[in-house]
């Protein structure tokens, strides 16, 4: 629920609200990109912190305390009237959700399943991708018929309902560890030296590189394709009919790479998600009609989700439970810090020369060489 709640901090949500809030605001397109691009890198900082917090004392608390702070910063966007305090909303919700909810909801499903874990991480990501396949073209429709302010009011409100408030009532207290085969092999025991010895190891190096280079490119796509897409000449609808293709495949894709993953060489499968984002972004590169922007949101909600999925599962394989969500939370960082340097790089190449086209070869020569890494990075041994 925490997840499906959370769709306000989404970048296909965003992207819906980049136009009218410009336009409103006064702002270019670099501009409105700064406080999330801030916010991400602010965010990666802060994630391997949470990661180990989370490791060391649970994460309900945790939990309730970003989802207040997302839900806190929508509804001062929606209220207040100085485009400054609305910057720094932006700024604060990106850097929280991505320091600390999303690595406190994925860590703590996959270091909580020891069977299925594949299955179990793919339907957190599953419930966010149904939250911005239904919210999408609702919010589009608030924002065009009533103000962007008041969606964010809604996604504020959705935010505390669905977000801290359930799990204050929901979440146990303390994670349960009684299991055998907890008490057998110690899964949960926070260990400083195996996380040590995982930051040293070249895979987890190539592995880092790999989700940086990646997270440029989604996030540098996704946030301004809708405006990319105006500028190609294709309807609002169009554009808003792509990014709830890009939630539906989201949710699609969430339960069938969680399900490959579990069934299938994990790194294998990893590999097919990085080839399907560079087919996302040819895509994007070449939108000839309706039908291949269309193939596009497709391809690109697959990628996007099957690479956060995977990679949560793929570190857990190669470096165990017990310092998952810490090196969960690094690999976050090399993520995040990705996302921010792809959103503000699309928005200066396109204030520079008045198009996209640049931005996006560059992110595609991005996604092939994060490929190379990827197929790079073996499993370490325990003595790595």
């Amino acid at each position: 629920m925490t997840e499906f709640s959370n769709v306000g901090t989404a970048m296909i949500m965003l992207a819906v609200f980049i136009d009218a809030m410009t336009q409103d605001l006064n702002w270019s397109r670099t501009a409105i990109s700064a406080p999330p691009t801030i916010g991400a890198i602010l965010g990666a900082l802060m994630a391997p912190i949470s990661g180990q917090i989370n490791d060391r004392f649970g994460a309900k608390y945790l939990i309730m305390l970003s989802t207040g702070i997302v839900a806190l910063c929508c509804i001062v966007m929606s209220v207040i009237q100085i485009g400054i305090v609305v910057g720094v909303a932006l700024l604060v919700m990106r850097t929280v959700d991505q320091g600390a909810t999303k690595i406190f909801t994925a860590s703590t499903v996959t270091k909580t399943f020891v069977n299925n874990k594949g299955f179990a991480v793919s339907i957190v990501f599953f419930a966010g991708s149904i939250g911005c396949m239904i919210l999408v073209p609702i919010v589009s429709y608030i924002i065009n018929e009533i103000g962007w302010r008041q969606a964010w009011l809604v996604l504020g409100a959705l935010m505390f309902f669905g977000g801290t408030l359930v799990t204050f009532v929901f979440f146990p207290f303390k994670q349960d560890s009684s299991s055998s085969e907890n008490e057998q092999n110690d899964s949960y025991t926070f260990r400083r030296t195996d996380l040590l010895r995982a930051r040293r190891s070249w895979s987890f190096i190539l592995i880092f590189g790999s989700l940086f280079l990646t997270g440029i490119a989604m996030a540098g796509t996704i946030l301004h394709v809708v405006s990319y897409l105006g500028d190609e000449g294709f309807s609002s609808t169009v554009s808003v009919t792509a990014m709830s293709l890009v939630a539906f495949s989201s949710a699609v894709g969430s339960i069938l790479w969680g399900r490959l993953g579990d069934k299938y060489n994990t790194k294998l499968v990893t590999a097919i998600t990085y080839l399907t984002l560079i087919g996302a972004i040819l895509f994007v590169i070449f939108p000839f009609n309706y039908w291949f922007v269309y193939c596009m949101g497709l391809t690109f909600g697959l990628a996007g989700v099957g690479i956060n999925t995977l990679s949560a599962i793929l570190l857990a394989d190669y470096y165990g439970r017990n310092i998952l969500a810490s090196i969960y939370g690094l690999s976050r960082t090399a993520q995040v810090l990705g996302f921010g340097i792809g959103t503000q790089f699309s928005a200066l190449i396109y204030d520079m020369t008045g198009t996209y086209e640049i931005a996006f070869i560059s992110f595609l020569s991005l996604c092939i060489l994060g490929l190379g890494l990827l197929i790079l990075a073996k499993k370490p041994s325990l003595s790595d």
